[in-house]
């Protein structure tokens, strides 16, 4: 880098949507041709469903895009799994709820909010160093809080893929049988 912070910015933003597209490439991967049963089926000892992974990570990713542009949430983070009773410095909605996936189209509400997110980070002037979140007790800046979100992204997209390695081993065993 030349030292310039306008480009230093549009790297690290570049770098961070990249990221999240890896993601999102690999959980539409992950949730293709499943029925509304699978995507619904948790293994025992596993409390997360791929429908329910999918809701929460375009819900975080919609929490994400209020963060950073200063607007308001458009669903209730708390309902699809975000601890958003810790966080201060984000408007949510708290009567609005994001639907879950069907199986039309599994990753819809995955690809809107990354979309709406892709959109305002590389569109607007924003200084996300400034703007500040109250996360993890103590307080950061929304540059912190899409970063430390990707982390989450990451975490729960492995975790899809060890769904779906679940998911397949069982239609090896028994084609048949509807999990």
């Amino acid at each position: 880098m030349n030292g310039d912070p306008l480009l230093a910015n549009d790297t690290l933003i570049s770098s961070f949507l990249d990221e999240i597209m890896l993601c999102n490439r690999k959980l539409k991967r992950f949730t293709e041709g499943l029925s509304q049963e699978e995507l619904e089926w948790t293994p025992p000892g596993i409390n997360n469903s791929m429908s329910w992974i999918l809701v929460h990570l375009a819900t975080t990713l919609w929490v994400c895009h209020a963060l950073a542009t200063g607007t308001r949430t458009k669903f209730n983070p708390m309902a699809a799994g975000l601890a958003m009773a810790a966080v201060r410095g984000i408007d949510c909605g708290t009567d609005d709820h994001l639907p879950a996936p069907s199986t039309d189209d599994p990753t819809r509400y995955l690809d809107e909010a990354f979309k709406a997110l892709r959109t305002a980070l590389e569109q607007d002037e924003l200084d996300l160093d400034t703007r500040r979140v109250y996360a993890d007790r103590k307080w950061r800046t929304a540059w912190w809080f899409l970063t430390h979100e990707l982390g989450d992204l990451a975490y729960h997209t492995g975790q899809a893929s060890y769904l779906r390695k679940l998911i397949a081993t069982l239609r090896k065993r028994s084609p048949r049988q509807v999990i």
